[in-house]
């Protein structure tokens, strides 16, 4: 990164020191945090993490350094220069963070997530600084926000969830239900119960309700399609035939969503048929408008296939 701003060139020459930088560990850094990291073994990386976009007023230099663990961990130094303060700065800090978490990651896939201690250093014109380092801060609801950061995600496991569970759940039990069994051996053997979902999805009106709102119902049947398309493109149903009365034993189903289904899988069997016929042409080098007029296919969809094929 070229170095133009004279705050940024005389930061990186003099922490980029070892001797300085240690110099300012031990000054600036709480000595419980100091006393984690093995400062003799500090070794400056060249990757900066800086947004090019904000690099005339922020620069940053990255220590690696062994943990008396035995482990690695970074601290970031981070400068900040602009006569201005950016008061998003926690943000920018823990983007940061996680973009050298994730870096080291990428290196040592087998190793765990290592620490990455961060150290504003401020020297512009807005004194003191105007602004809270607590990422929190930057919310407007802290305690939900502090709930919620850096806390275990809420997981929702749907493979060991019992389907008795899954089938009191009105609307999205069928994407649940359809999740969960998607790999079984044979879907034919629960078409009643994906069956039983479907009438759920309509239950607050019926499955035969002419009354139900034109909005809401193609909500409803939008979703049910999806769903049926999933299963029916990724699903093992050994009886189609079977599988398929089943759900048409539903009015809607069987007047209004199998019709839809079928057009949309006969539509994408003839567009991979012209792909794959195109693709020969290309291959033989025939002109691109002799293919698009035998094929259907656009100029940009050749173009895009050709690509695909190269790569």
């Amino acid at each position: 990164m070229p170095i133009k701003n004279p705050h940024d060139r005389l930061f990186r020459k003099s922490l980029g020191n070892k001797d300085v930088a240690k110099e300012f560990l031990s000054t600036y850094v709480p000595l419980h945090i100091l006393a984690k990291f093995n400062v003799d073994t500090i070794t400056i990386c060249k990757t900066s993490y800086i947004d090019p976009k904000l690099q005339e007023k922020l620069s940053d230099i990255v220590y690696s350094a062994k943990l008396i663990d035995g482990s690695t961990g970074y601290l970031y130094f981070l400068l900040e220069h602009q006569s201005t303060a950016d008061r998003l700065i926690p943000l920018r800090i823990l983007q940061y963070q996680l973009a050298i978490m994730n870096q080291h990651m990428e290196q040592h896939p087998k190793d765990k997530l290592p620490v990455v201690y961060p150290i504003l250093y401020y020297c512009g014109s807005d004194k003191p600084y105007p602004h809270s380092l607590d990422v929190l801060e930057l919310f407007h609801d802290i305690a939900l926000a502090e709930q919620t950061l850096a806390k275990p995600a809420r997981l929702i496991d749907i493979s060991i969830m019992p389907d008795k569970v899954i089938m009191q759940h009105t609307r999205v039990g069928l994407l649940e239900y359809s999740h969960k069994h998607i790999y079984d051996e044979d879907l034919t053997l629960v078409a009643t119960t994906i069956k039983q979902h479907i009438i759920n999805v309509f239950s607050k009106y019926g499955v035969n309700n002419k009354v139900l709102q034109r909005e809401e119902y193609m909500r409803y049947k939008e979703y049910i399609e999806a769903v049926l398309s999933y299963i029916f493109q990724n699903g093992n149903i050994k009886d189609p035939d079977k599988f398929i009365e089943k759900l048409e034993e539903i009015a809607i189903v069987k007047e209004q969503i199998m019709g839809t289904l079928a057009r949309k899988f006969e539509q994408e069997g003839e567009t991979k048929k012209a792909k794959a016929t195109a693709l020969v042409l290309l291959q033989r080098g025939i002109d691109h408008s002799i293919i698009t007029e035998s094929t259907g296919l656009s100029e940009e969809e050749l173009v895009k296939l050709k690509t695909e094929t190269n790569n």
